[in-house]
């Protein structure tokens, strides 16, 4: 391959340039020589006409006998140095801006580095928040259909209540019972334990003693509810929660996995359960981790019908004063909500009205005890309203973070635009017209933006990672997906990167370009 880089340093000795300005040049036309060369070996030209015609391009006569304006207005057809106009198709002169954008960080690593961390940690920080935001306070349950889904209720009343609540969010089975029966407008409506509970689990004839699991008790249509299927075997079902019915369970997928790996004999094994045989039912869906988002989610799903057989004499089933369950429908289309929550208030003040051993004052009280019913695609929002204020605090750090970061690059930019004047006044007198110099500048920009957005996902998933540990410290588990979904990788790279890209690319512009420029070319 021919050096093509003593002839143009030749032919550029009489503009007195300062020396590492004439390297830059001389390394940008040298690009340009050595594409046009092999366009015409493609083209069929042999080595020796290619090289004699390659370097027409940048003749003595051409570049200075015929004098700075006539070359001006002849490369504007035929371009001789990067960011000229012409010759070639826009993909290929956009791959050449691409080109020489790389060189050009390449050669200035302490800025390029120093940028691309500002832009990274600003980046970062907003996007690991909002990943934690998507999933906590944006995302639907992973369930079928989940706008279709209404909680009774929209207060985190947890976990076992006794007496009137006023606005009621949590309630008996007999009071759950009554919703069940008597409201029409929901196709399913079903039960969960407002809390969770330790179990102790042994598989049966396992030596090894037993081991601590978090389990909680659900309506035998809890899983129809949500419109889920079983990973393998089956899930809890209507016949399965009834009294004298064989007790059975539904383990998570995470469970399986981790303490089980996966073993198909566990679906139909017996396991004992706080000393009761249960017969494992089935595998829940993976992903799946029950009616709410919060850290360390059951590890088994019994039938209610089976909490008097474990909890015993502290059973809550029965107790039409205790309220424990919470309580979640999927309303029937055309069922309008505002009209569902009224009935479902009177059904409230009917039941309550029919209760014994109710005292004067609760009688005067009854009027004032209401439901709302409450959009329930989201679940249980528990997670929601515990970290509301603290994700409102981080968005206001973070926030503050990338302001800070957007002011550093753009003095950044604004210094390398100054110190490139020159560097534009020449290509200027060479013949680049205004629109190629944007256009590099801007594809400099994105570039830089580019390597920025993409830094700031590493520091984004770092990031929400360590928020998660320090938030939920000692937790075994948090069903939070910290990598990047669909809709936080759309939010990051385009308005951070992108965006912000073609605004720093701005910035060089009105650094490079004016009455300075004039200045720097007549210097």
């Amino acid at each position: 391959m021919p050096d093509w880089r003593e002839e143009i340093a030749r032919q550029l000795a009489s503009l007195k340039l300062p020396p590492e300005r004439e390297l830059e040049i001389v390394e940008e036309v040298a690009q340009h020589l050595e594409d046009r060369y092999r366009e015409l070996l493609a083209g069929g030209t042999t080595k020796a006409e290619a090289h004699r015609l390659a370097l027409e391009e940048i003749s003595e006569e051409k570049l200075l006998a015929k004098g700075l304006e006539k070359v001006e207005q002849q490369v504007r057809q035929e371009p001789i140095v990067p960011g000229g106009a012409g010759g070639g198709n826009f993909l290929a002169s956009l791959w050449q801006d691409i080109r020489y954008g790389l060189r050009m960080l390449r050669k200035n690593p302490g800025f390029t580095v120093v940028a691309v961390v500002t832009l990274a940690l600003g980046i970062g920080a907003n996007t690991a928040i909002f990943t934690l935001i998507n999933a906590v306070m944006l995302k639907s349950l992973p369930v079928a259909n989940p706008h279709e889904l209404y909680r009774v209720g929209n207060d985190d009343n947890c976990c076992v209540i006794g007496g009137f609540q006023g606005n009621w969010g949590i309630y008996s089975y007999s009071l759950y019972q009554q919703f069940r029966d008597h409201t029409p407008e929901f196709s399913q409506m079903a039960a969960f334990q407002g809390g969770l509970g330790d179990l102790s689990v042994r598989r049966g004839g396992a030596s090894h003693l037993a081991e601590a699991y978090v389990g909680q008790f659900v309506s035998g249509n809890y899983f129809t509810l949500f419109g889920v299927s079983a990973s393998a075997g089956r899930l809890i079902a209507p016949t399965d929660d009834r009294p004298g019915a064989p007790p059975v369970a539904v383990m998570s997928y995470r469970a399986w996995q981790e303490h089980f790996g996966f073993d198909p004999s566990v679906i139909g094994a017996t396991f004992i359960i706080n000393t009761m045989p249960f017969t494992v039912a089935g595998i829940a869906p993976p992903g799946f981790f029950g009616d709410t988002l919060r850290p360390d989610p059951p590890d088994f799903w019994l039938p209610l019908s089976a909490e008097p057989t474990l909890n015993g004499e502290h059973s809550l089933l029965n107790h039409a004063d205790q309220h424990w369950l919470y309580v979640m429908g999927r309303l029937k289309p055309g069922a309008q909500p505002a009209s569902v929550q009224s009935e479902l208030t009177a059904e409230l003040q009917h039941w309550q009205s029919a209760q014994p051993d109710l005292t004067d004052r609760n009688r005067s009280e009854i009027g004032e005890q209401h439901i709302v019913l409450a959009p329930g695609g989201r679940g249980v929002a528990r997670l929601e309203a515990d970290s509301v204020l603290d994700f409102r605090l981080l968005m206001a750090i973070s926030g503050l973070v990338l302001l800070i970061a957007c002011a550093n690059i753009a003095n950044l930019m604004l210094a390398r635009g100054a110190a490139r004047r020159t560097e534009t006044a020449i290509r200027t007198a060479l013949g680049a017209p205004r629109r190629r110099l944007i256009r590099q500048m801007l594809t400099e920009s994105i570039l830089l933006g580019v390597l920025g957005g993409a830094a700031g996902l590493i520091v984004a998933w770092s990031g929400a990672q360590a928020i998660l540990q320090i938030t939920f410290r000692g937790a075994q588990y948090v069903p939070i997906s910290t990598h990047p979904s669909l809709p936080v990788l759309s939010f990051a790279p385009y308005r951070h990167g992108f965006r912000r890209g073609a605004r720093l690319g701005g910035l060089a512009l009105r650094s490079c370009r004016g009455a300075a420029g004039r200045r720097a070319l007549h210097a």
